[in-house]
């Protein structure tokens, strides 16, 4: 490819709806456990809740782990429908949400800007859109958006950076319904758009 071939093709690309592929690197260099501290949390966790054949099954992810298996793949060993896996889930949980917590709160008190933040606005120079996909649903993705100032549409509720837009909330009201009641009372009913 010539020198004009490949900045026709840059140029193209400005053009274009830019698209966006994240995995779980996005998270863990932000500060979100990865699959070693993972391991390691479990292996501290689980041995409190289970005892018997779940302990002894567990003992055997354990030992593979600490034969440097890698965690997925010694993860993989479980059997299938193994009474461990809401232990495992839990336990996860707990610890994704106490990191996702400590970075969330870093976020909205300032004290942090994620690496994503920065990027998006480089994103967005030429366009007012942008398609993000993930694999794995990361909440880290919609808060460097809003905390941008960015509109996300995720199927989901909920905001990190709730700001009072009267005007905006305005426009997703349809209907706005005074009802009184048959004991005297009011009431309103509102329907959205």
């Amino acid at each position: 490819m010539d020198v004009d071939s490949v900045k026709k093709h840059l140029q193209e690309f400005f053009t274009h709806t830019p698209l966006v592929l994240i995995g779980s690197g996005l998270s863990l260099g932000e500060g979100i456990s990865g699959m070693w501290q993972l391991s390691q949390h479990l292996k501290e966790e689980i041995p409190k809740f289970v005892d018997g054949k779940l302990l002894e099954e567990w003992q055997q992810i354990e030992e593979l782990i600490d034969k440097g298996v890698g965690f997925e793949d010694a993860m993989a060993s479980l059997k299938q429908g193994s009474d461990l896996v809401p232990f495992i889930v839990s336990e996860t949980t707990k610890l994704i949400s106490k990191d996702e917590k400590l970075i969330i709160e870093a976020v909205v008190l300032q004290e942090k800007q994620l690496a994503l933040s920065l990027l998006l606005n480089h994103l967005l120079h030429n366009h007012n859109e942008l398609i993000i996909v993930t694999p794995n649903y990361d909440r880290l993705i919609e808060l460097a958006c809003e905390s941008c100032g960015l509109n996300i549409i995720t199927g989901f509720n909920g905001y990190y950076f709730g700001q009072h837009d009267p005007k905006g909330e305005k426009d997703k009201i349809s209907v706005i319904e005074r009802r009184r009641h048959l004991k005297g009372g009011s009431g309103f009913k509102v329907s959205l758009k």
